[in-house]
């Protein structure tokens, strides 16, 4: 069910949010889901704070999850918007260098250069943290019947403080120091807003219709 929502809610974000992008702007509105980011990492401290030294409590673990929902949620809705983001840049690069064509492939190009790999190996430098606290590494060796052990949580069904303090800093310190870096750099080089980018689509579409009237001519 948690699954099925994290696809649907963002979606739903999406369309929501729609409406404000012509009168707030995509200025306003990646900002707001960073803000938000930033708000889900600092709570993921607060709930390592707040550990206590045996198990995991139920309230806990519904918060926990809850966290890690959101979380999921915010990114999706940051990807889903991404696209538009792109849109106008691609745009502006066919007005400010006057291209005769749309260089959309090649910029989305250049986005996964760096997107692609990161996507491959955060999740093996993620491992590789949790295994060094012994988080993924089973307790037991291979059943009797020869079924192997499923990954326990340090030999707990209800989960210990010790297992997920490192979850918790990996959670919180990856949503942080991604989110700030994100709204650095979308801060000093995003300007795409206001008249200007009013500008850019105004030209756009007189190129668009320049095109229009040269083929029927």
């Amino acid at each position: 069910v948690l699954l099925l929502v994290s696809f649907v809610v963002p979606h739903a974000i999406t369309i929501a949010a729609t409406p404000f992008i012509p009168t707030k702007g995509k200025k306003f509105l990646v900002p707001l889901y960073f803000g938000t980011r930033t708000c889900v990492g600092i709570a993921f401290i607060f709930l390592l704070w707040n550990l206590s030294a045996s198990t995991l409590s139920a309230a806990q673990a519904y918060v926990f999850a809850a966290l890690l929902l959101l979380n999921r949620v915010l990114t999706e809705a940051v990807c889903r918007t991404q696209g538009l983001v792109i849109g106008d840049v691609c745009d502006e690069d066919t007005v400010a260098y006057k291209r005769p064509a749309s260089m959309a492939g090649a910029i989305h190009g250049l986005v996964n250069v760096v997107s692609r790999p990161s996507q491959s190996v955060s999740p093996v430098l993620s491992c590789l943290y949790l295994a060094s606290y012994g988080v993924l590494l089973p307790s037991e060796g291979p059943q009797q019947d020869g079924t192997p052990t499923s990954i326990p949580i340090n030999g707990s069904v209800n989960g210990t403080a010790a297992t997920a303090a490192p979850i918790l800093k990996l959670l919180a310190l990856t949503m942080i120091v991604t989110t700030v870096a994100m709204q650095l750099v979308w801060r000093l080089w995003y300007n795409l807003d206001g008249p200007y980018l009013a500008g850019i689509r105004m030209q756009m579409a007189m190129r668009s219709d320049k095109n229009d009237s040269d083929r029927k001519s």
